[in-house]
């Protein structure tokens, strides 16, 4: 998974986001993303700032680069 949110946006939350087997949990600001994940299989989510695997029930931040 690769989010992308506008840039004019100043934060962002999304619930129950289906993916898959699983679903997410998005929170982000121009700063990170936290990502909560409730699926079977880890999930391997990407942004600008870098890469993470989230495990089933668990959750992960990542940096977001300041997009222009």
């Amino acid at each position: 998974m690769r989010p992308v949110f506008p840039a004019r946006w100043g934060a962002a939350a999304l619930e129950n986001l289906r993916i898959g087997e699983g679903s997410a949990a998005l929170d982000w600001s121009p700063e990170r993303l936290r990502v909560r994940w409730f699926g079977a299989a880890p999930l391997s989510v990407e942004t600008d700032g870098g890469t993470a695997t989230v495990s089933p029930g668990g959750s992960a931040d990542l940096p977001v680069r300041a997009r222009s």
